[in-house]
């Protein structure tokens, strides 16, 4: 009987956007027989993320973000669309649900260092967990194909070239051949 290995295959994506748009939306930003399970998402300027030695790379913006969400195979991630109003600093519960309770951080002692004041100056993300649920790929789930979109408004228009960098997670299998040590196949779920 072949080896079964269970591992979470992980994929970093960038898409660039030009300065003075308002529309960030990437139409198929995944379109494959494998969806992920686990996307977190942040913004940067481009410069920084080519190496601009005068740019922290990981200063991570919220770029006056008016809106936020996903469309997995039509229907939307969350159910209703994340609406922030940053200039207002009414941004704590975006924080709470959007941030730490993707990280399962929401109702626990622990933390991992990260204000509300230091989520929106500089450490900005938000996580997409697509896990029935919500397990943060813990433990395996059946996969399935199709399409995600992302929906993606600011407020103001992008004061310069900016940089969205996804990071995408799904939990696949490999099976060796005990015999002969080599991968026999990587097969999704069933």
């Amino acid at each position: 009987e072949p080896l079964i290995y269970s591992y979470d295959k992980s994929q970093i994506h960038y898409f660039p956007y030009s300065a003075n748009v308002n529309d960030l939306s990437i139409y198929s930003m995944f379109h494959t027989d494998k969806l992920p399970s686990y996307l977190v998402f942040g913004l940067v300027d481009n410069d920084a993320f080519d190496g601009s030695v005068s740019k922290n790379p990981y200063n991570f913006k919220h770029f006056d973000l008016k809106e936020f969400y996903l469309l997995v195979n039509g229907i939307s991630v969350p159910t209703q669309p994340v609406k922030l109003n940053i200039t207002s600093m009414d941004y704590h519960q975006t924080y709470v649900n959007e941030f730490l309770d993707k990280l399962k951080l929401k109702n626990s002692n622990d933390n991992i260092g990260i204000s509300a004041d230091d989520w929106i100056k500089g450490n900005f993300f938000w996580i997409a967990d697509l896990n029935v649920d919500k397990c943060c790929n813990f433990h395996e789930h059946n996969s399935k194909g199709g399409t995600i979109h992302l929906k993606l408004q600011t407020k103001t228009a992008l004061p310069n070239t900016t940089r969205l960098i996804v990071y995408s997670s799904s939990r696949e299998r490999m099976t060796i051949d005990h015999n002969t040590g080599k991968v026999a196949s990587t097969e999704n779920f069933s």
